[in-house]
């Protein structure tokens, strides 16, 4: 009988063991880079559903080996990576405006080329949105540069004196790629707001929305919209 009580108490620790959250791709803190590597990442964005950061990894510099959560990764710049992920290595080059996602996972990067690598990341915690089927895009100007089933993202490029017409709204995240103002219009709100390159904002609302470039520069931003 003791024989059998250890023998269960054995498998019951083997079980906890195996759902304890060790699997590394499966669980751990989004946020880990900003804890392990501050000086070359920057939290530009953070809230319940996820965040935006800014990495700015000068030549040569190497990050320490961190968690990451399910992301996009958006870049900012021409540069080149040695990349390990889950104990996989390999060379990377980006180009300007290179989007790639990445699920969760341990990764580092360490520049191997002669000029800093700035690129964006945005992630996803685990606080819930309603899933997004389906999205068209709402005008000529938005250009989709990624889809998959966890996120779409698409670059705007707003000419002076156009506009984008009303259309749905879904939780997503923006990131102003250029200096602009627009005018806009959100269910029954309206007003004029100007933006710098680098501004981030996350917008909730699912209303109908639409915007004009009042300003004299073209609007541009990247958007970045979970699905779920």
């Amino acid at each position: 009988m003791k024989s059998m009580k250890y023998a269960l108490a054995l498998l019951l620790a083997a079980s906890l063991v195996y759902c304890g959250g060790s699997d590394s791709s499966k669980d751990g803190d989004p946020m880990e880079l900003t804890k392990k590597d501050p000086k070359h990442t920057a939290v530009l964005l953070e809230n319940e559903y996820g965040a935006v950061l800014q990495v700015e990894l000068p030549a040569g510099a190497e990050q320490p080996e961190h968690y990451g959560s399910s992301r996009i990764v958006y870049s900012l710049n021409d540069y080149s990576l040695d990349w390990l992920e889950e104990g996989e290595q390999s060379r990377v080059d980006w180009k300007t405006g290179d989007v790639h996602e990445h699920d969760p996972g341990m990764h580092r990067a360490k520049n191997v080329g002669s000029t800093p690598a700035n690129y964006l990341i945005v992630l996803r915690k685990q606080a819930k949105l309603d899933p997004v089927k389906d999205m068209d895009a709402p005008s000529e100007y938005h250009r989709q540069i990624h889809e998959s089933p966890e996120f779409i993202v698409y670059e705007v490029h707003i000419p002076t004196g156009e506009s984008i017409p009303s259309h749905p709204g879904f939780p997503r995240f923006v990131y102003s790629l250029t200096d602009y103002t627009i005018e806009y219009t959100e269910g029954e709100e309206k007003g004029t707001h100007s933006f710098k390159k680098g501004d981030v904002h996350f917008h909730e609302s699912k209303q109908q929305h639409s915007a004009a470039n009042t300003g004299d520069s073209e609007a541009a931003f990247l958007v970045v919209v979970p699905r779920k």
